[in-house]
């Protein structure tokens, strides 16, 4: 009499006893499923068919039919793998790819079936163990195989398993291709889409060092797609899409944990755009969380005034030279996230007489004279601005934008209270130097546009006119 017997036994005979134990058996199954699915989410489903299988395979009936279930399950993961090998493990997070291992171990316990249909021996566990191996590891070539091919229009038609197994596996397989796909374009769009790539081409090649395992063959193809977007077919791609190649070139042959890695806390130098930034609340929590007695907030996020005073009171100019996005973003928000606010600096005065070789402000390259800058005067001489609240990235991407100048601390008045800010100052000036026309209009635009007071309008008219 087998265990399976004496539980039927027992269970007819303590019907009660049977009923209590059933229900507290499903309550702390779905405890645990819900557990595991908090934890691995969508991959719960592969330990549920696993553990099913595994408690099938100590059944006697059933025994061979599980354990060839189980290894057509992994030959769909060998295949799965060697298709998708940058990410294998994400590939089985998705519905196809689970709908993909049922079908193969289904086809397997068939192929089983039709091996003992046929007469092949089973009577000793040797026995057993080869047919089990032969459906489980072999059923693919079994239900692949072809009766006979015809031709049809010059191309060879085949009859048989194959054709419908070969139909379903490539949608499967295309299903789980076009999903993945859209994964990998988000995580490289978010990793490399603000990477300049004529910074980080020399630095990749020197990562891919790191890897001990790397085959030589997938080094050279890296070599090789990098140098193609260097001197070779893809030079004159633009910038954004030499970055994305190059994060795909990657991404197939080391996976996303070491593009992750690599282009982390990357120099502002290598981007092609200052960073977003987030809108900082100011709660009653946000308020009571700057108190002395708290941490201070990671450098990175922590929130730095900078006094603007030249074209960067204008808005439009100053969201253009942070880059696409912020001049793409709504204005509202815009104001939400740098929060301006007028300002006036004591003990300086403004003047046109900076210089510099090159000009970094779109639309005004050809601005390199004349330009705004601050100038130590008397205690009772002031300047207008606006303050803005940059995070610290975008603040050094700043530094990127004014070349010729160099950026100093400063106390600015603002609602009445004193701040630290930073702000730019020309290196070099040139005394009998005029500003341009169009450059003047911008500084008056932003003026304007924060409502500085009517008599910094003029002082700037005439600083302008000097």
């Amino acid at each position: 009499m087998d265990i399976f017997t004496i539980v039927w036994h027992w269970v007819s005979s303590h019907w009660v006893a049977a009923l209590l134990l059933g229900v507290f058996a499903i309550y702390v199954g779905a405890a645990i499923l819900i557990s595991l699915y908090n934890r691995y989410g969508f991959y719960t489903w592969y330990f549920v068919l696993g553990f099913a299988a595994v408690i099938g395979s100590l059944v006697p009936q059933s025994s061979m039919y599980c354990i060839a279930f189980l290894l057509g399950m992994v030959t769909a993961f060998a295949e799965i793998i060697s298709k998708f090998r940058d990410e294998p493990i994400k590939a089985l997070g998705m519905p196809h790819a689970l709908i993909y291992h049922l079908l193969n171990g289904v086809i397997a316990t068939f192929a089983l079936k039709i091996l003992i249909l046929f007469g092949v021996s089973i009577a000793t566990p040797l026995d057993r163990l080869r047919t089990v191996m032969a459906a489980g590891l072999g059923s693919m070539l079994v239900m692949r195989s072809k009766l006979f091919n015809i031709k049809v229009g010059g191309e060879d038609v085949s009859f048989g398993p194959e054709q419908i197994i070969k139909i379903f596996f490539r949608f499967m397989e295309a299903a789980i291709d076009r999903l993945r796909a859209q994964d990998r374009i988000e995580f490289v769009k978010s990793k490399l889409g603000n990477v300049n790539p004529d910074k980080v081409f020399d630095y990749s090649l020197t990562m891919l060092l790191a890897s001990q395992a790397l085959e030589e063959k997938a080094r050279k193809e890296c070599r090789d797609g990098i140098t193609a977007l260097t001197t070779g077919e893809f030079q004159t791609l633009a910038p954004q899409f030499k970055s994305y190649r190059l994060g795909f070139l990657l991404l197939d042959n080391m996976g996303e944990d070491f593009v992750s890695k690599v282009f982390k806390d990357i120099p502002p130098n290598w981007l092609l755009e200052a960073p977003l930034q987030e809108k900082q609340e100011t709660t009653i929590v946000d308020r009571v969380a700057r108190l002395p007695l708290f941490p201070s907030p990671p450098e990175e996020t922590k929130q730095i005034p900078y006094f603007a005073y030249g074209t960067s009171m204008c808005s439009r100019v100053f969201r253009e030279r942070l880059g696409s996005k912020w001049k793409e973003m709504d204005e509202t928000y815009f104001r939400e996230i740098t929060m301006p606010k007028k300002a006036k600096l004591k003990g300086y005065k403004l003047a046109f007489t900076g210089t510099r070789p090159d000009s970094a402000e779109p639309g005004l390259e050809h601005v390199t004279d004349g330009l705004a800058t601050m100038v130590k005067g008397e205690p009772d001489d002031s300047m207008e601005g606006v303050v803005y609240q940059l995070n610290k990235d975008v603040i050094e991407f700043l530094d990127l934008t004014e070349p010729g100048y160099h950026r100093e601390k400063v106390k600015v008045d603002v609602d009445g209270s004193t701040v630290d800010a930073e702000a730019y100052i020309a290196e070099r000036r040139r005394e009998d130097s005029k500003p341009d026309r169009e450059y003047l209009e911008f500084v008056m635009d932003g003026a304007r546009e924060f409502e500085l007071s009517p008599e910094y309008l003029q002082k700037i008219q005439i600083a302008g006119s000097a």
